[in-house]
């Protein structure tokens, strides 16, 4: 952490890397496995049926296997049909192959719908673990933080009200909120402050968040790009 009063490394400062430390764990490598196995995710368009180049050649064989039919029956007949008889019965074969076709194409997509049904579960029951890791992680790095604070408070030596105080400035709270909340003068909660900037060698609350805030940060930036990362490491 760098002191923001001499703009070097200070001896009691937390130092760069820990917070990152604290959210390591072994559901590290699902979250950042998700996006890589699944970059596209779920979407409704994906379930979107599409006839293959096989269900075409299906669909024409249809005519062309009832005409066929037709033939083979004039031949062994060896009789010309009537216009419409050749049309009825041309209009039954078509009805039946077709019927043959049909069944043959949704037993197909049930088979596709079903193995969509289980890349789906298997996709959410991934998503639902790395959401719960990364939850957990969240978890860790807050409660690894606090503890940090806590113990930076307890190298400057604060007392248990001026701790109290300086975390709830560190909330965004304002000297008359502080006040109200531990039930105290404002001109007390303002001498406490001014106790914690004496300690800390800080000169107002800016200083006091940036002085903590500068690790979070980097966590947060080191995302963007493997420099910010490699370079809130070796800091």
């Amino acid at each position: 952490m760098v002191d923001p009063t001499s703009g070097r490394q200070g001896r009691g400062a937390i130092p760069h890397g820990a917070i990152r430390q604290m959210a390591d764990g072994p559901d590290a490598a699902l979250l950042a496995d998700y996006p890589r196995r699944n970059p596209q995710g779920w979407s409704p368009r994906n379930m979107k049926p599409k006839l293959s180049r096989a269900t075409w050649l299906l669909i024409l064989s249809v005519p062309v296997l009832s005409a066929g039919m037709l033939g083979i029956d004039m031949i062994i007949e060896g009789t010309v049909p009537r216009l419409a008889e050749f049309a009825l019965d041309f209009a039954e074969k078509c009805f039946l192959f077709g019927s043959m076709v049909l069944i043959a194409m949704m037993v197909g997509r049930v088979d596709t719908l079903e193995a969509d049904s289980v890349a789906l579960r298997r996709d959410l029951a991934l998503a639902t673990q790395a959401g719960e890791a990364w939850r957990q992680q969240s978890r860790k790095l807050m409660q690894g933080l606090s503890d940090a604070i806590t113990q930076q408070f307890d190298r400057w030596n604060l007392s248990p009200a001026e701790a109290d105080v300086a975390g709830l400035m560190l909330k965004g709270l304002s000297l008359r909120e502080i006040a109200g909340l531990r039930q105290s003068s404002e001109a007390t909660v303002r001498q406490q402050a001014q106790n914690v900037y004496r300690k800390s060698g800080l000169a107002n609350r800016a200083e006091l968040s940036a002085y903590f805030l500068e690790d979070l940060f980097a966590v947060a930036g080191s995302g963007l790009s493997p420099d910010a990362e490699n370079g809130a490491v070796t800091n």
